[in-house]
Parts: structure tokens; C-alpha cells; sequence
């Protein structure tokens, strides 16, 4: 009895696996940064602190922000579910850093995975359904 009670467990456990692995949405929000970043995981504080220019360094390496175009789908995605800001209010926050401070928000790329990976210390965000393994880090995931 104990054997075929050992072997139901290890069946759910697998099959509960299964489930949690297929729950990934491709609108998961991947934040990814350059293989030559030394940090394994992020929270959002410290991505938002990165982002926002407030903070210049992941796990003592500096880091190199890359955002989105600001009119894609994958910028309000971070907007929305990291930043915790609307457009309008980014922008805000952006005009009051270049007056108070002459900080310049990152700078904008059309393809944040090809920016990651061909800039060194370089990190961004993508869709989990863009995706390629083997070309960056992730850092972090933001539930659709």
C-alpha cells in the first residue's frame, strides 16, 4: 500500500507541475538584462528604482535601462505592471527630472531583446512571447 500511495503522489506532483507550467501566459512581462549582469533575481523595486533613474546598479553591477517605444503595447505593459504609472504621469515625472535634476529618462529601442542582448549590462522587459532562450536573462515576471 505505501508503494501505490508513493506512486499517486509522485503522479499529481507531476501532473500539479504540468499545470503550473502551462498557467505562463505569452503576455507575461519578462524583465531581461545582458548575461554579463552578475544579479539572478530583481523585485520590483528595484526595477522601477533602475527605470526611474534612481538607482544605477543590480546586485553591485551597473546597469544600462532600455525602454520600449512609448507608444507600444509593450511599454504600457511595463508602464502599467512595474512603473505602476499611466503615460501621463511618466511623462510628468519625466519633465520634473529634466528640470529639477537634467536627468533624461532611458533611452527608447524598437527591439528590447536585440538591445539586451548586443548591449553590454543593458536591461529591458519583453512579452514571454518574444521571448528566445539563450539570449538574455530574466530577472523577474510580471503576471499578465
Amino acid at each position: 500500500m505505501k508503494t501505490l500511495e508513493k506512486l499517486i503522489l509522485a503522479v499529481v506532483a507531476i501532473v500539479w507541475t504540468s499545470a503550473v507550467a502551462v498557467a505562463d501566459s505569452p503576455n507575461d512581462l519578462l524583465v531581461v538584462a545582458n548575461k554579463s549582469v552578475a544579479v539572478g533575481s530583481v523585485d520590483a523595486s528595484e526595477i522601477r528604482a533602475v527605470f526611474l533613474k534612481n538607482k544605477s546598479a543590480l546586485g553591485g553591477d551597473t546597469v544600462f535601462p532600455l525602454n520600449a517605444k512609448s507608444d507600444s503595447d509593450l511599454r504600457a505593459a511595463f508602464r502599467s505592471r512595474v512603473l505602476k504609472m499611466t503615460e501621463e504621469k511618466e511623462r510628468g515625472y519625466w519633465d520634473d527630472e529634466k528640470i529639477r535634476k537634467g536627468t533624461e529618462p532611458p533611452a527608447e529601442v524598437p527591439a528590447t531583446l536585440k538591445a539586451v542582448f548586443s548591449k553590454s549590462a543593458g536591461v529591458s522587459y519583453v512579452f514571454r512571447k518574444d521571448y528566445k532562450d539563450g539570449t538574455a536573462k530574466i530577472l523577474a515576471t510580471f503576471p499578465e
